[in-house]
Parts: structure tokens; sequence; C-alpha cells
């Protein structure tokens, strides 16, 4: 092993050496039915081994950062392999600054080494300072060739987060829209019934239709 003695304000630092890597590497790449069982699924996925490096990547997660070779990545934490803004930042690197503590991927990779398995999400800045991951990742441990390993598979849920950022946008629109009609209801009973405020009522009641009809439908 290869002793890091780097600083670090979360995760520790240090690190399996080169030689290490690709020992760890040549056991899952000699096994051919569990290197077809990862391939085939739709789902990015990792192999970590205990100091969270890199030593495995299914054909899923290669697609998803375009023409790179696995090999290239031996060694690399998940941060790292995804260009995460903060992961070069500490000498000790992904895991390491203080703004990992907040980083559900290192926590779920932490927390999987305790309970077996863990499941959190995380919005990882790249480096580009243009974009941004929101991931739901999983770890897991996996006991292989004797050795403790951790199974980190990758979803991108921007989607499902920008679908509920627009239905909370929505449901308020539409909860302040009902509360103007509750006011103006109790404003027409304490002063008599008022055709105009009657007429703002119905307006509102219509425009508020109006916003739930597609949700409905």
């Amino acid at each position: 092993m290869e002793e890091k003695r780097a600083i670090t304000w979360f995760a520790p630092a240090w690190r399996a050496d080169k030689e290490e890597i690709r020992r760890q590497y040549q056991h899952f790449k000699d096994n051919h039915m569990l290197i077809s069982v990862l391939d085939s699924v739709s789902m990015a996925i990792l192999i970590l081994n205990e100091q969270r490096q890199l030593v495995f990547a299914n054909k899923a997660f290669m697609n998803l950062l375009g023409e790179v070779d696995v090999t290239s990545l031996l060694g690399l934490r998940a941060g790292e392999a995804l260009g995460c803004v903060f992961a070069d930042m500490m000498e000790g690197g992904c895991g390491t600054s203080e703004y990992c503590r907040e980083c559900g991927a290192v926590r779920a990779i932490l927390n999987s080494m305790e309970s077996g398995l863990d499941v959190q999400e995380c919005r990882i800045r790249l480096k580009d300072g243009h974009q941004a991951l929101d991931l739901r990742v999983t770890a897991s441990q996996l006991k292989h060739q004797e050795e403790l390993f951790i199974v980190f598979s990758v979803s991108d849920i921007a989607d499902e987060k920008r679908k509920g950022f627009l239905e909370r946008l929505f449901l308020h629109d539409v909860k302040n829209t009902a509360g103007v009609i509750q006011g103006f209801s109790r404003l027409s009973m304490e002063k008599g019934e008022s055709d105009k405020i009657w007429k703002m009522i119905m307006d509102l009641s219509d425009n508020c239709w109006m916003r739930l009809t597609p949700t409905l439908s």
C-alpha cells in the first residue's frame, strides 16, 4: 500500500499503489461472468476498493464519460472520474476537502463500509463550471477473492428533480390563488354580497381550474 499523509477534512486520504490497483482490476477482468452481468445493465456501475479507488467500471459508466478506456481511470475515486470541481482541491483528492463532508456520494461509500448498503442523493459540480450532475447513488459491499469492495451505482435524477421543482412551484401558485379566493369570500360575507367581489372570485376560480386541468387529465 502507498501511504498518504495528505491532510483530509473528511474521508481518509491514503490510497492503494498502482501495483495493487492493477492486481485488483485483474481479479474482475478475469471474471467473465461478473463482467457480463455488470455490462448488461443500463445503470452506470463502478467497483471501488476499500480506499474508494476505481478498480472496474461497466460499459454504462464508460459511455457516460465518452471515449475513455477503463484502464485510464484505474485508481481514481468516483468524483475524480466524474470530473467533480472539488476532487483535486486537496492533495488527498476526492472525499478529503471540507466540501466533501456534504457529498452524498462520499457519504454513501463510507456508510456502506459500516452498514453494508447506503443510498444517497448528491449534486456534483463539474470542472467546466457550467454543468452539474444530479445523481442518486447506491453503495453496497461486495466480497470478492477474500477482499472487500464497494459496488457503486449511479442514476441520473436531473429530470426527477426538475419535475419536483415545477410541481412545488405549481402547487405554491395554486395555494396562493386559493388564499385570495378565501379572502374575497370572507370579505363578501362580512360586507354583504357584492357583484364586483363575486366577479373577482369567479375569475380567480376559473384561473385556478385552468391551471389544475392539465394535471388532472
